[in-house]
């Protein structure tokens, strides 16, 4: 169990939530964002031994992913 705070309507819940619920929380956001990633190497003609760095930004790439 992990325990997660969030804002809602200005008030700030808190709640706990298991490894697995967390990935089927996220499974959709996770599969859009590979999905992305797959689109724009495809559309600059790019496969991913071409890529040798990767500039990680925003909150979800801190998200723990499998």
């Amino acid at each position: 169990m992990a325990p997660i705070a969030f804002e809602f309507s200005g008030q700030v819940m808190r709640t706990q939530v298991t490894r697995p619920e967390f990935e089927r929380l996220t499974a959709d956001l996770l599969e859009r964002t590979r999905f992305t990633t797959s689109k724009v190497l495809e559309d600059a003609r790019l496969e991913w031994k071409d890529v040798a760095r990767l500039l990680l930004v925003g909150g979800s790439c801190r998200m723990a992913a499998a």
